[in-house]
Order: structure tokens, then C-alpha cells, then sequence
């Protein structure tokens, strides 16, 4: 985190707005695998500001990171106000960057389930899977690890959907594939990569693999 402050006090004397918010947007994410969640969310709304001129389509995924750190704070209102809002969903369906369509989506689906709005919250998921099913499924961008465990979130818990259901568990497959993938380019995406595949065994009764994954991920 120190280093990723460093560049963002850094950036301040850049005249270019990409890495202006590119180093806050970092500095954010940081914070947001920390827990310093009021934090992480204030500096995604900076970072939203500064790139509206100098990277448009990102201004939907530094707002999307910021309804994540809302929900994670325990107050999803307010993050599917901004995802609902002109520079949400919206927005990024506009842009037309996968990445940041399936973030959004990811996100509002967690901030559903939040309020206990289970069909909505899988309408989002669905749409989000449609949109990574087309080609690019955004697993280029390191968000992504936030966005896949998100949907994750949402299919493992809401009544074990996907258990008996082949779509479901070809779905989360896909899903667990994805992470794996990331996991190996971004060392933090481990943890969330044995995360789900413990809480995935723990549903098949996979218990002694289950454990053997929370005990990784925790590692």
C-alpha cells in the first residue's frame, strides 16, 4: 500500500488524467483487499472523476469498485443507486467494454442479494454470464477477480442454485476456471480462487477438500 501511495502523491504533479486516476484507482484497489472500505470507496469516486476525459469507459469500472467497497460496508442501497444511476450500468452497456459491463453487473447482483432480492440478483448474474460468453470476458483486467467472485457469491448462495441444475454447475465450472486463470498472473487472486473452490466442495460435501482449500486460502 505504501508504494501504491507514493505513486498516487505522485501523480498529482502529472498533467495527464490516465495516470492521475489510474494511480488513485490502484492505490483503491489496495485498500479494498485490506478492508479500508470508506477509504477504498472515496478514491473509486475520485478516480471515476479523473478519468471521464482521459479514459471515459473506465469511469463505470472505478464507480462499479466503488458500489463494491458500498456493499462490503454494509450498505447496498446506496451502491445500487450508483449502478443504476447515468454512470452505471448504463454507461458501461454504452462504452462497450465487456469488462466493465460484467463488473457492474457483478456488482450489482452481490448488492441484491444484499437486500435479500434473490431474482434480481440472478437476473444480473445471467446477464453478466451472457456478456462473458461472447468472446472477451474481461479476465485480462485485474478487477475481474472482484467481478467472477461476486457471481460466485451470488450462485453458491442463493438456495444452492446451481447444485441441481446443469447450467448452474457448468456455470460456476466456468467461473472457477476464470479465477483459476486469473490466480495465476495475480498473486491476491489466489486467496479468492481457493475461497470458492472451499465453499463450492463444501456444498458437494467435499469437506476434507474444502478445508484443505479455506486452510490455502487463508495462507
Amino acid at each position: 500500500i505504501k508504494l501504491f501511495q507514493e505513486a498516487e502523491a505522485a501523480s498529482t504533479e502529472i498533467v495527464s488524467g490516465v495516470w492521475r486516476h489510474r494511480s488513485r484507482y490502484m492505490l483503491a484497489d489496495a485498500l479494498t483487499w485490506v478492508g479500508d472500505f470508506e477509504k477504498a470507496h472515496t478514491l473509486f469516486l475520485e478516480a471515476a472523476e479523473l478519468s471521464r476525459k482521459a479514459e471515459p469507459h473506465a469511469v463505470t469500472q472505478a464507480l462499479a469498485m466503488a458500489a463494491l467497497n458500498l456493499v462490503r460496508n454494509g450498505k447496498p442501497q446506496q451502491a445500487i443507486a450508483l449502478l443504476e444511476g447515468p454512470d452505471g450500468v448504463s454507461h458501461a452497456l454504452a462504452c462497450g467494454v465487456p469488462a466493465s459491463v460484467i463488473m457492474s453487473l457483478a456488482v450489482l447482483a452481490e448488492a441484491r442479494l444484499a437486500l435479500g432480492q434473490e431474482d434480481e440478483a440472478l437476473a444480473a448474474v445471467e446477464e453478466a454470464e451472457h456478456r462473458a460468453n461472447q468472446g472477451d470476458d474481461g479476465t485480462g483486467y485485474y478487477s475481474a477477480l472482484f467481478a467472477y467472485g461476486a457471481i460466485l457469491s451470488v450462485r453458491l448462495r442463493v438456495k444452492n442454485y446451481g447444485e441441481k441444475d446443469a447450467k448452474g454447475r457448468r456455470a460456476i465450472d466456468t467461473h472457477l476456471q476464470r479465477l483459476a486463470k486469473m490466480a495465476r498472473i495475480a498473486p491476491l487472486g489466489r486467496a479468492l480462487n481457493h475461497l470458492y473452490r472451499g465453499l463450492y466442495d463444501q456444498q458437494h460435501n467435499k469437506l476434507r477438500s474444502a478445508r484443505a482449500h479455506f486452510e490455502r486460502a487463508v495462507d
